[in-house]
This record gives C-alpha cells, structure tokens and sequence, in this order.
C-alpha cells in the first residue's frame, strides 16, 4: 500500500496533475497509515481506528492549509 501511494503520487506529480504540497500528504498519510499499522501489530491500537485516524489527521492538515469557517462544513 505505501508502495502504492507513493508510486501513484509521483506518477502524478510526474503528469503535472498533482501539486508538490499534495505530493507530501501522500507521503505523510502513507508514513502515518505504516507507523500506526506497526502499533496496531503490536497491540496499541484497535486496527479498525486506522483509517479513522489518518482522516483525521489529514482532515486537520486541510483545514490548517486552507481555514474556512466554521458554517461552510454543514
């Protein structure tokens, strides 16, 4: 999987059709989705929370890119 993104981003990245900033959330979710798999391997976290997490924390590197207001989420 992390294979994957990675190849696939940079692929993209290659085309013109990706931006470097989206390049290294590609990256930083992939290192992130890996890190917390070895976690949940090692019996820190529920592997079901995984995606939940890295949406997260995605969702948060989004909004701290581009802030909108509160009322345009609903």
């Amino acid at each position: 999987m992390l294979t994957g993104l990675l190849l696939g981003g940079g692929f993209l990245y290659w085309l013109g059709l990706l931006r470097a900033q989206w390049l290294l959330v590609l990256t930083g979710a992939a290192t992130l989705l890996v890190a917390m798999n070895l976690l949940a391997k090692a019996g820190g976290i529920d592997p079901f929370a995984l995606p939940v997490i890295a949406l997260a924390g995605l969702w948060a590197f989004a909004l701290k890119q581009y802030p909108i207001r509160a009322w345009q989420i609903v």
